[in-house]
């Protein structure tokens, strides 16, 4: 007698996603959603890095860096008062602390591929105090992920100047106006005048040694980053100076 065949059949249902339940989904409230949605979208960027340098590891030589930098940040904004109607428009700089990490997969050319991964916040100073109590600034925190290309223009023995310029794009954590004085300290939250990305570049450079660096990079906002289009353009400017080490 011939075998008898069997036959297994499967059936997929778009409601079972990826092969996930819908209760082993993740969940944001309102209030998490700007920061859930910038970790999910930082978390796949770094399996895609990681999955696209384990792939290209063997096509050449090579070398991968994992680092970390810290500095400060001069910041500012254009037409502010298109956030706050109390700011005059030469407001002034405003400086805060910008930390992060980074992956470098070098090539031996003099060329690498640097994703960055950064907490940043950007804002400016406000000449014009916007209540009677204390002076004010506008303070837009991110979590921002550059994309850079890293030329070594030239080397000297251990140590080496670089150049680097690429995209970034900047996830909103929080948004607020704060009112300090020497009394007390007020904050008023803006996330419904502003948007929940931002846009722009990076150009930089600096000096990098066996486990070091030292840099400098400038970053010129390109989107409006005021919800409300018949405001006045809003785009953020800021200038670093990091210092850092890699592996």
């Amino acid at each position: 007698m011939a075998p008898r065949r069997q036959t297994v059949s499967m059936s997929w249902s778009p409601r079972s996603g990826f092969g996930l339940a819908r209760s082993e989904r993740c969940r944001f409230s309102a209030r998490d959603t700007s920061l859930g949605v910038a970790m999910l979208f930082a978390c796949r960027i770094a399996s895609v890095v990681l999955i696209l340098l384990t792939l290209a590891r063997p096509c050449t030589a090579q070398s991968l860096q994992v680092g970390a930098k810290a500095g400060v940040a001069l910041t500012s904004l254009s037409n502010v008062r298109a956030l706050t109607e109390s700011a005059k428009e030469d407001s002034g700089i405003a400086s805060a602390p910008m930390v992060g990490g980074f992956v470098s997969l070098d090539w031996d050319v003099g060329f690498a591929v640097q994703p960055e991964l950064f907490i940043v916040t950007k804002g400016v100073s406000l000449d014009e105090s916007v209540s009677d109590d204390g002076a004010a600034a506008v303070v837009l925190r991110y979590l921002e992920i550059p994309v850079l290309a890293k030329l070594y223009p030239r080397r000297y023995g251990s140590a080496s100047w670089y150049v680097l310029a690429g995209p970034s794009i900047g996830f909103r954590l929080t948004s607020a106006i704060r009112y300090a004085d020497d009394r007390d300290d007020e904050e008023e939250e803006i996330d419904k005048r502003t948007t929940t990305t931002d846009l722009g570049l990076t150009f930089g450079g600096g000096l990098e040694g066996a486990h070091w660096l030292i840099e400098g990079r400038f970053s010129p906002g390109l989107k409006n980053i005021s919800a409300d289009p018949t405001e006045p353009v809003v785009k953020t400017r800021a200038f670093a100076v990091l210092a850092g080490i890699h592996f």
